[in-house]
């Protein structure tokens, strides 16, 4: 006899709703880096000289020049985007749209002042292996800054990225890895003249070699082996109808 397509289906249906359903997203690997892109508010540091600056971000230490030239200039500063204007000599400036989120970091100090640098330390595991990530815009490129601008991203002191005037004017993921130490310091340095680099979205993960974890799109393989299920659940009773319905001519 011939088996009744509303009965295949009541066998496949189900198979076909696994299928259809979507896979769950891949968890998201922890970042040891606090208000990495910059969404975490500021707070307010006093150098050493008196100056007070209100605008460090959250989770961050600077160092004075990081402070005064806050204070001062209005060089570094967590911003929004959009136009801002200096606090010495009222020039007015265009802050990039930030790669992520409503805020980025403004940085840098003028070409003959102490360097400012912005760090954060964090624990890990001694031995094992991380990657990191940071993106960079900068504001100075093809403005005639050789030889002066640059900005490095080091690990305990040590350079892993080291950008000059010739970086982009567009936002660009810059990767590095390391080995853990137990306890691991990571610290911006920048210097530029006349325009600033911007940084957002700084991360440091565990694994990997300078990248992130690599995961299948949704559906991926899964959806591949249902596919098979289906086949091997559905194909013998396809065969067995069709022997049926040559056997009947």
């Amino acid at each position: 006899m011939r088996i009744p397509f509303a009965l295949l289906l009541s066998f496949a249906s189900p198979v076909f709703a696994l299928l259809l359903a979507p896979s769950a997203s891949p968890a998201q690997a922890t970042n040891f880096i606090a208000n990495g892109g910059f969404e975490d508010g500021v707070y307010t540091a006093t150098a050493a000289n008196g100056s007070v600056y209100a605008g460090v971000p959250n989770g961050w230490t600077p160092n004075e020049a990081f402070i005064q030239f806050g204070a001062f200039e209005s060089y570094n500063a967590v911003t929004g985007g959009g136009i801002h204007r200096s606090g010495y000599s009222d020039d007015i400036y265009y802050d990039p749209t930030p790669h992520s989120g409503a805020y980025e970091l403004r940085f840098s100090d003028g070409d003959r002042e102490a360097l400012a640098t912005l760090s954060q330390t964090f624990s890990d595991t001694s031995g094992a292996s991380y990657s990191g990530s940071v993106w960079v815009y900068y504001g100075g490129y093809g403005q005639g800054d050789p030889g002066l601008a640059y900005l490095d991203v080091l690990i305990d002191g040590t350079p892993l990225v080291a950008l000059n005037d010739s970086a982009p004017a567009a936002w660009t993921d810059y990767t590095f890895s390391f080995t853990g130490s137990g306890s691991d310091t990571l610290t911006l340095v920048g210097q530029t003249d006349p325009s600033e680099w911007y940084v957002d979205d700084v991360s440091v993960i565990a694994g990997g070699s300078g990248g992130g974890p690599t995961s299948l799109p949704e559906g991926g393989a899964s959806g591949l082996y249902l596919v098979l299920a289906v086949a091997a659940c559905c194909a013998p009773m396809l065969f067995r109808s069709r022997t049926i319905k040559e056997g009947v001519r």
